[in-house]
């Protein structure tokens, strides 16, 4: 549940939801109606309202459902006694049948279509440019949401509160809050790692066949890895679910633009090396930064598996349970019948 929890709140800020910087775990698995929970539903269901739009044959009734969610959301009075919990139940269950119970579930179902939604428009090209919805819920163009998540995320991280108050002054705080952090590292924080000039001819050819090397293996490894991907979406074709919610053409498309997005050789060059600062380099080494690095991988989106079996564990068990269990062997000699030829003894 808590791994489950920290992915959806996550998510929820990518998607840059107004109120996620604020969510805490227990708004998604509790029955709380905290105010920034109410806001983040009703902007939540305000881009899915937006997606619906673009999708024939189950739009107006998902806008429809989205609408009651915003309207059950507006205030705390409205969104109690379980109605709120309710009504996003019922959206969930029409974006994605059969899914999990619970607030975390449902909340979950919305946010995987608001991204699904999203990655089809701008596969399509349909994204861009701003739109008003009904119910209170404004949605500015593609650029300045995402420039609004990365200040909220900036502002989370920097510890500033993010609630109430105007875009303006939040930014001059944040502001004011990272140059007091800037002030206290030292002066080659932001110089050159290293220098051309500090490196002799054999040590500059030395690190250029280095980065040769590397670009080699790692080139072999994106390609290795775009023929994976490449047949991983190729899989997705078949995918029953997938015709239902859109053409066979639509869907090839998609996969089209998405191996044409893949580079199979590596982007880092030999200047980059003497470029880099020591907060780059301290980015990367350290454990806090290498764990939570942004990523665009992270915004693709894996339905839930069946759970098909196939652990070693337990197999041996299951495999004696049927034989019969051992006895010593009793008496022996040739006496009793035993031995090779079971002979007998006669008597004279």
């Amino acid at each position: 549940m808590h791994a489950a929890a920290t992915d959806v709140l996550e998510r929820l800020e990518r998607c840059a939801i107004r109120g996620a910087p604020e969510l805490v775990e227990g708004d998604l698995t509790g029955g709380g109606l905290r105010p920034c929970f109410l806001v983040a539903c009703r902007d939540l269901c305000g881009g899915i309202r937006l997606v619906a739009q673009s999708l024939p044959g189950i739009g107006a009734e998902v806008s429809n459902l989205a609408t009651e969610v915003i309207e059950s959301a507006k205030s705390e009075g409205s969104a109690s006694s379980g109605r709120l919990d309710a009504r996003l139940r019922a959206l969930a269950e029409k974006l994605d049948p059969g899914g999990g119970a619970g607030r975390l579930a449902a909340v979950e179902a919305l946010v995987a279509f608001l991204q699904a939604g999203r990655m089809r428009q701008t596969a399509a090209g349909r994204v861009g440019g701003s739109s008003q919805v009904e119910g209170g819920v404004d949605r500015e163009e593609e650029g300045c949401v995402e420039v609004s998540g990365c200040l909220r995320r900036l502002a989370v991280t920097a510890k500033v509160d993010v609630a109430g108050g105007s875009a303006e002054a939040l930014v001059a705080t944040v502001a004011s809050r990272v140059e007091g952090f800037l002030s206290r590292l030292p002066e080659e924080h932001f110089s050159s790692a290293i220098g051309r000039e500090e490196l002799s001819e054999a040590q500059l050819g030395l690190v250029g066949d280095i980065h040769a090397a590397m670009a080699a293996e790692y080139g072999l490894r994106r390609r290795m890895l775009i023929e994976r991907a490449g047949v991983t979406l190729q899989s997705f074709l078949w995918s029953a679910r997938l015709r239902e919610k859109c053409t066979e053409a639509e869907a090839e498309e998609i996969v089209r633009n998405a191996k044409l997005g893949m580079d199979p050789e590596p982007s880092v060059s030999l200047a980059d090396l003497f470029d880099a600062r020591l907060a780059d380099v301290a980015s990367v080494s350290a454990r806090a930064g290498g764990s939570n690095c942004g990523a665009s991988v992270k915004g693709v989106i894996i339905g839930r598996v069946p759970d098909r079996g196939g652990r070693a564990e337990g197999r041996e068990g299951e495999a004696l349970r049927g034989m019969p269990g051992f006895q010593k062997r009793q008496g022996g000699g040739w006496d009793d019948g035993g031995g090779r030829g079971r002979r007998k003894k006669h008597r004279k």
